[in-house]
């Protein structure tokens, strides 16, 4: 009898743990955060340097491995810098031939003190 009142408060104590549905639940959660951890450790391995810079950190600390890491970080502001200059600059200007914006611009917009319009604003003083 008195295993039996036992059972009976194992039971009650853990009834909510030992329901089919809780059971899937935490199966579910236990798959869920073994996917995550493996996708973290693909995502990890795309990064520049990263395994190289945490065996340089587990050698020699974390100050030598941040140094590393704002190099890394440098290189990644250096290679967006080098596309943006890229496709702004020397993308059209290898696109587009040369001298097609040249004379519009020497026909429209150059100041020259000899030009007509010059010496017309400087009759009048």
């Amino acid at each position: 009898m008195a295993k039996r009142k036992q059972a009976r408060e194992i039971v009650l104590k853990y009834e909510g743990r030992l329901t089919r549905t809780r059971g899937y639940q935490t199966a579910g959660a236990d798959l869920l955060k073994k996917l995550s951890r493996v996708l973290y450790n693909i995502v990890v391995l795309f990064i520049p340097w990263e395994v190289r810079i945490k065996k340089i950190e587990s050698h020699f600390g974390s100050g030598v491995a941040s140094y590393f890491i704002f190099l890394r970080w440098l290189f990644g502001i250096n290679i967006v810098l080098t596309i943006m200059t890229g496709a702004f600059i020397v993308l059209p200007e290898a696109v587009i031939p040369p001298g097609t914006f040249n004379a519009i611009l020497i026909r429209d917009r150059c100041w020259s003190p000899y030009s007509e319009s010059s010496v017309k604003s400087l009759s009048n003083i």
